[in-house]
């Protein structure tokens, strides 16, 4: 019978563990002799002893105390460690950021694949009367482009790791979303608008026509991911918010005028951006982010404006030394 000490012993914190006299009788029925020098101090294991439900061995501390719960370490834990190699899970952990960053840009390829699945199915053109109305702008090629670099803001801006995931999260929402409608509900932009032959704005809309086809339009990515990027940067800063919806509204008009998407395609692609923010980015207190990432975030912002006046130059110079 064990005694009151060991009793009042037998909790400590928020863990019981198992008093003195027990861990000594289930030695001797095992016939193993007490290890000497301290038990590890965390384990994947969490024994339950038959008789004594809830309890714990002292040296047996949950993983996540100590050691923070991360997507990584839960995967492992639950695939015994044999989810992924090891040097990948050990790059994973160590850069939590940028493995979210490759999760993203990995499902691209797929958007490539059902657009060459679209060529093989029946398909539909959505188009309006406004859509044959609006003009055909090239020079809007410029701020179209602009999303490749514009979806990325969140990533200079947020500094809070749970915000962050949040953010990745609402992202493969909207992606994994929109590739189940492009596999169900394939559509066509139909491009019938002749190019001139020579000058900067032809040679790059050439360019844009070649690398996207005019499949996978509705909803708009351009659009859904844009105004998502915004909303996400308006929960960090209200001003760099507004103005990045402001940005986000000229993606989606960029759309319209060169001739890439129908305003069905707009219309849906907001709506998705919407559904995504109010799913997952609203619920986020924004208290939870320190005062130093609200304010500087405007001054972060300009890194990713300064990459793309890099890239757009770096065309430019392309075209103009080896095009024209």
């Amino acid at each position: 019978m064990e005694s009151p000490t060991d009793s009042n012993l037998a909790r400590i914190g928020l863990f019981r563990i198992k008093p003195l006299a027990y861990r000594k009788k289930r030695d001797a029925a095992n016939k193993i002799s007490p290890r000497p020098g301290p038990r590890r101090p965390q384990t994947l294991r969490n024994t339950v002893e038959p008789g004594f439900p809830d309890i714990q061995d002292p040296g047996e501390i949950p993983i996540a105390q100590g050691t923070g719960f991360t997507p990584t370490r839960a995967a492992t834990a639950l695939a015994g460690g044999r989810l992924l190699p090891a040097p990948i899970l050990s790059s994973a952990e160590k850069y939590p950021r940028i493995a979210g960053v490759i999760v993203l840009v990995s499902m691209f390829p797929l958007y490539f694949a059902l657009a060459e699945w679209a060529l093989v199915r029946e398909i539909s053109s959505p188009a309006l009367a406004i859509d044959h109305w609006l003009p055909f702008w090239p020079q809007w090629l410029l701020i179209y482009a602009s999303l490749f670099v514009f979806l990325f803001l969140p990533v200079f801006v947020i500094r809070s790791s749970a915000f962050f995931f949040r953010g990745i999260l609402a992202f493969l929402a909207i992606m994994l979303t929109s590739y189940v409608i492009f596999a169900l509900m394939p559509t066509e932009v139909i491009r019938n608008t002749k190019l001139a032959k020579t000058g900067f704005w032809a040679w790059a809309m050439r360019v844009c026509w070649a690398v996207d086809p005019p499949f996978n339009g509705f909803p708009s990515m351009h659009v859904a991911e844009s105004f998502l990027a915004a909303l996400i940067c308006r929960k960090v800063h209200r001003g760099l918010g507004l103005a990045a919806l402001f940005y986000a509204s000229l993606i989606a008009f960029s759309t319209l005028v060169i001739k890439q998407h129908y305003l069905v395609d707009v219309i849906g692609g907001l709506t998705l951006a919407l559904a995504a923010h109010r799913a997952i980015i609203h619920p986020f207190p924004r208290n939870k982010l320190s005062d130093e990432e609200r304010d500087r975030a405007p001054g972060r912002a300009l890194w990713a404006a300064g990459i793309y006046g890099v890239i757009v130059a770096g065309f430019l110079l392309y075209y103009y030394t080896r095009i024209a």
